[in-house]
C-alpha cells in the first residue's frame, strides 16, 4: 500500500512543533485529526513482522492484510473519544542468569500502531518542553546516552577533584534507581497501559487534560 501523504503528515507535525516551541503557554485543543489512516499505516509498517500477537491473535502480516477492514472503525472511535484499548496479553520471558521470569504486556497489533501514532503527535508538542539534559522516555534517547553525557561532563571539568576507587560505584547507585529501581507497576484507565506512553513534563499542553505525577511512584504519571 502506497501513501503519498507522508510528506504532508510530517509537515503537519513540524508546524505543531514550531507552534509549541514559539508559544510555550499555548494549549492545543484539536489534535485528533493528526491521527489519520496514513499515520496508522506508517506505524503499522514499522512494527517488526515477527512481533508477538496480542489477545486477538492477529499477527503483523494479518494486520496489514486486513488493514482496510479495521482502521476505519478504530479511527471513528478515536475521533469521537470513545476508543477503549483491548486487553493486554500477559506473557513471561526468562531473565538472563536467573530462574525467575519477567512479565511483559503485549498489546494487539492494531493498538500498537495507534499507540505509536498518538505518541508521535504528542511528542511533537512535549519535546519542545524538555531540556537537553533530559533523557528518560524520549525518542532516540535513553540510559546509555545519559551515562555517556554524565561521564563527559565529569571528565571534562577543569576543576574536577580526584575521587577514590568507589566513585563509580557511588555514581551507579545514584543513577540506577532512576533507570531500573522502581518496582511499582499499575494500570490506569487512560493513556497507554502497556507502554506507559503518558509521561509528565511539568505542565499540561493539551486542553482538557491534566498530567499528574503519581504520589505513590514519582517516576510514573497519570493523565486525567
Amino acid at each position: 500500500m502506497q501513501r503519498e501523504e507522508l510528506p504532508v503528515m510530517r509537515t503537519g507535525l513540524e508546524r505543531i512543533a514550531v507552534k509549541a516551541r514559539c508559544e510555550p503557554k499555548l494549549r492545543f485543543t484539536s489534535l485528533a485529526h493528526h491521527i489519520a489512516k496514513e499515520r496508522i499505516w506508517m506505524n503499522l509498517s514499522q512494527i517488526p513482522a515477527k512481533s508477538a500477537a496480542g489477545v486477538d491473535g492477529q499477527t503483523v502480516t494479518e494486520g496489514k492484510e486486513s488493514f482496510e477492514e479495521w482502521v476505519a472503525v478504530m479511527l471513528q472511535s478515536v475521533h469521537r473519544q470513545g476508543y477503549r484499548a483491548p486487553e493486554i496479553r500477559r506473557v513471561y520471558i526468562p531473565k538472563p542468569g536467573k530462574q525467575e521470569m519477567r512479565p511483559l504486556g503485549v498489546p494487539t497489533v492494531a493498538d500498537r500502531a495507534l499507540q505509536r501514532s498518538a505518541s508521535q503527535v504528542l511528542s511533537a508538542i512535549y519535546e519542545q518542553d524538555f531540556l537537553s539534559c533530559s533523557f528518560g522516555g524520549r525518542p532516540g534517547r535513553g540510559a546509555h546516552q545519559a551515562l555517556a553525557t554524565l561521564h563527559e561532563r565529569i571528565c571534562g571539568r577543569k576543576d574536577r577533584v580526584g575521587v577514590g576507587g568507589g566513585s563509580q560505584e557511588f555514581l551507579w547507585k545514584l543513577i540506577v534507581p532512576g533507570i531500573r529501581g522502581s518496582s511499582h507497576y499499575g494500570l490506569t484507565d487512560a493513556g497507554s497501559p502497556a507502554t506507559g506512553a503518558t509521561r509528565g513534563c511539568g505542565r499540561s499542553r493539551i486542553a482538557g487534560y491534566r498530567i499528574n505525577q503519581r504520589s505513590d511512584s514519582p517516576n510514573r504519571a497519570s493523565i486525567e
